[in-house]
């Protein structure tokens, strides 16, 4: 209640309301949907809704934090034509044997069989592995909200929402199958640190959720929470966003480390090399 009546005061603040609000499992397809609904919503797709005035739809967590200004995120990206989309993309095709069909319900993933991999040989596409944190063209995002039949992403979205983890699949998937793969950038100009494989957690301590296939050892991880050791890593990074923080370590870490950085580019014109590295 308090963020819809935040946006009522904002004009370019939107909230989504029921019944396109998605609760999302870790894991679960309802993150892939809760995007689309997002994309729908911002292309004019969902009923009442008109398309909001935008060329990119940068997709960002609760716990990412920008690294630079406004600006500076507009000439970086500016330096790529108006419908590049940026995505980290593992560049391999996802081949592995352990792959099986979920159902999600009662807020959980339940694993239940084996479920085939499809190749250019079997399906005639390939699955690809990508962050689910992206910065799009809104060409892209036209094309995944309507899912018009006949196109790709239509036919792919009854396999994929049985996927694990299926937000890492689906739109990597996508975008290197269709004809948005000749305008892919690979890189997504977050800079994040992976945590340990929840396998080498003890038993006891694991979270299940992660751990969701027949071999218990098999298990997936999250990015850790960046704490003021990693500014110099920060500092370093030539990325526009970071994550993942917490409330406290946002002002330890990133704010008082912007704030230097604003006084040093106020400077900029007198000193290039007092900005930060690109």
């Amino acid at each position: 209640l308090e963020i819809m009546e935040y946006a009522s005061t904002k004009a370019n603040v939107h909230v989504l309301e029921n019944p396109h609000r998605i609760r999302v499992n870790w894991g679960g397809f309802t993150m892939v949907n809760a995007t689309l609904q997002m994309l729908k919503y911002a292309t004019g797709h969902l009923p009442g809704t008109s398309a909001l005035d935008f060329h990119k739809v940068v997709h960002l967590s609760h716990t990412t934090y920008p690294l630079a200004s406004n600006t500076e995120i507009r000439h970086e990206l500016a330096k790529y034509p108006l419908d590049a989309n940026f995505f980290q993309v593992v560049m391999r095709p996802h081949r592995t044997p352990s792959w099986n069909y979920f159902v999600e319900c009662d807020d959980q993933l339940h694993r239940i069989f084996h479920l085939p991999v499809p190749t250019n040989a079997t399906a005639g596409y390939e699955l690809f592995q990508s962050s689910q944190w992206f910065i799009m063209s809104r060409e892209f995002a036209e094309y995944l909200a309507a899912a018009r039949p006949g196109s790709f992403v239509y036919d792919f979205l009854p396999y994929a929402e049985h996927v694990v983890v299926a937000d890492e699949t689906f739109f990597g998937t996508v975008l290197r199958n269709t004809e948005f793969c000749t305008k892919h950038v690979n890189r997504n100009y977050l800079y994040l640190e992976f945590d340990r494989w929840e396998s080498d957690v003890p038993v006891e301590e694991r979270d299940s959720r992660k751990c969701m296939m027949k071999n218990a050892n098999h298990c997936g991880r999250s990015p850790m929470h960046l704490t003021l050791q990693d500014a110099p890593m920060l500092e370093l990074s030539d990325n526009l966003f970071a994550r993942k923080f917490t409330e406290e370590t946002l002002k330890d870490v990133v704010d008082d480390w912007r704030i230097e950085r604003e006084l040093d580019i106020l400077d900029f014109s007198k000193d290039p090399s007092k900005r930060r590295p690109r």
